[in-house]
């Protein structure tokens, strides 16, 4: 039987692939285009081309480190994609991606597909491990897994109606408090200056033209949001209010998972681990802790362990039965952060 495994990530952002070995060693890494909800053919075909050139690139770096022949076979392949529609096939959707690399790689094992939730649950709070994680990027979500490895949910409710605490909303935030500073309506900010800046406009009718005129305007706004960090950094009043409150809607969302759990009812210490980009925000970070330790004092409130790619490759791990139980497991943990993250 293969001592490795496939793991797949397909973000919003960027696919990602990885071949790990049964103790967490990463031994090749891929990545190709972003992998946009598969709602249509045309769609799956695109994404479909996206995991092909990350698959390709992990296998190709497996094969030359481990000097092993192609085809490589793998004992389990784990996809965790954004975007999954209900209605489609998306296991046979990856089992045509992988016949199409039949020369790269020989599936031995199963083959999983899952919503990128479960491996970034997976990766942020390790194998089988209750708790709670907080992610904001675009948007924002949490997800609690209890004692029984169920999940309980959180926002995720996409930018035109929710999301807040996310780089869109935050982005958003920092658009109306220059906007009421011009008007008139709100204090005056640095925000002003770095806007103006950032999208190259010096006043409303260039600001009107630079965000509803964009290709992708949700992109240009939450693009705004780490000038909001910058800002509050410099001591300015108004960023820093934005700050606070997007830590609060964040904590709120965990707070809200929490009720669900049999943890969040008893005395018993529970973890709550963050990721995604919001989260490279130190004044946003901190504020977040403090908002949820307030809420729940027995919250021990870290970094995510792995990334979504490293919780696809636990799972795949655990699918082709290469995964040790506890606290063995806790070695495969480590190598997984020194090969995808160096840490």
């Amino acid at each position: 039987m293969s001592r490795y495994v496939l793991a797949i990530d397909g973000g919003a952002t960027a696919s990602r692939a990885a071949v790990v070995s049964s103790d967490g060693d990463v031994v090749g890494h891929g990545v190709g285009g972003p992998c946009m909800p598969l709602l249509t053919p045309e769609a799956r075909e695109r994404v479909a081309r996206h995991v092909t050139r990350a698959v390709e690139g992990a296998v190709a770096r497996a094969l030359e480190r481990t000097g092993e022949s192609p085809p490589l076979p793998v004992a389990a392949v784990w996809a965790g994609l954004t975007g999954l529609d209900p209605g489609a096939d998306p296991v046979g959707w990856l089992h045509g991606v992988l016949a199409s690399l039949a020369t790269h790689v020989r599936q031995a094992g199963p083959v999983r597909v899952s919503s990128d939730l479960d491996s970034a649950v997976e990766g942020a709070l390790g194998p089988r491990t209750p708790g709670v994680l907080v992610y904001a990027g675009t948007g924002s979500v949490a997800v609690g897994r209890d004692e029984t490895g169920h999940l309980h949910r959180a926002g995720g409710h996409g930018y035109l109606i929710d999301d807040r605490g996310g780089g869109f909303d935050i982005g958003r935030m920092a658009l109306r408090a220059v906007v009421r500073a011009w008007d008139g309506r709100g204090p005056q900010t640095a925000l002003e200056s770095s806007v103006r800046s950032a999208l190259r406009v010096s006043g409303w009718d260039d600001l009107r033209r630079a965000v509803y005129g964009a290709a992708n305007p949700k992109a240009v706004i939450a693009s705004l949001a780490p000038l909001v960090t910058d800002a509050a950094q410099r001591g300015d009043t108004v960023a820093q209010a934005i700050l606070r409150d997007a830590a609060v809607e964040l904590a709120e969302l965990a707070v809200a998972v929490l009720r669900r759990l049999p943890v969040g009812r008893s005395d018993a210490a529970v973890d709550v681990r963050f990721a995604g980009g919001v989260f490279s925000s130190d004044p946003l970070r901190l504020a977040f802790a403090e908002a949820v330790t307030d809420r729940l004092s027995r919250a021990h409130v870290a970094p995510g362990l792995l990334p979504p790619l490293g919780g696809a490759a636990l799972l795949a791990l655990d699918a082709a039965g290469l995964l040790p139980a506890p606290p063995m497991a806790g070695a495969v943990v480590q190598g997984l952060r020194r090969g995808l993250t160096g840490t």
